[in-house]
């Protein structure tokens, strides 16, 4: 997935309160999300805790990182920070208890189910999904970006755009032919 085969914890035993983490993935291709491709500028930081209750074990992943994409109306080239946790339970019980009914839980978790508890757990799979779910979906250089002509693909923060296709008469689009023929009938 992203240049290791696996990102593997340690689970902390019933005496442990806590165990934390940190380490450096980096993915060496470019991530194809959202009809974007996106690539780290670097070393994405991935650290966490994991605590323990009973057969369930709470997993606090944050992933912190830079990527390099386009913006999305003006196609300039952008590089974006990123900074998210994510909240995992794994759990080998069959029933599970919501974490939101917990009394000291206000927080959502995603579900993890897990045939059992051993001393090591394979992350690989959630921190590969935080990755992708901390990637911007619609990234822009700026929120008043005006973006693209599209009938010439002049970038319209140099000024109007003066092509022969966007100062035709409003007549001319499809939208203005179907209002035409409404009124036609009236």
């Amino acid at each position: 997935m992203f240049g290791i085969d696996s990102f593997v914890v340690t689970v902390p035993s019933v005496e442990e309160r806590e165990i934390r983490f940190s380490s450096e993935i980096s993915v060496e291709k470019s991530i194809s999300c959202y009809g974007l491709e996106y690539v780290l500028a670097g070393p994405v930081n991935v650290s966490g805790s994991l605590s323990r209750q009973g057969k369930d074990v709470f997993l606090s992943l944050s992933l912190k990182g830079e990527v390099e994409t386009c913006c999305t109306r003006c196609l300039d080239p952008l590089r974006i920070a990123f900074d998210e946790v994510f909240l995992y339970l794994f759990s080998a019980s069959q029933d599970i208890a919501h974490p939101s009914e917990q009394e000291d839980s206000d927080l959502e978790y995603l579900i993890v189910n897990v045939p059992s508890l051993e001393q090591t757990l394979d992350i690989t799979e959630q921190v590969w999904e935080s990755l992708i779910l901390s990637l911007p979906q619609n990234p822009k250089c700026r929120e008043e970006c005006l973006g693209l002509c599209p009938f010439c693909g002049k970038k319209l923060e140099n000024g109007g755009c003066d092509c022969v296709a966007s100062s035709q008469d409003e007549k001319q689009t499809g939208f203005s032919v179907l209002r035409g023929m409404l009124s036609d009938e009236s």
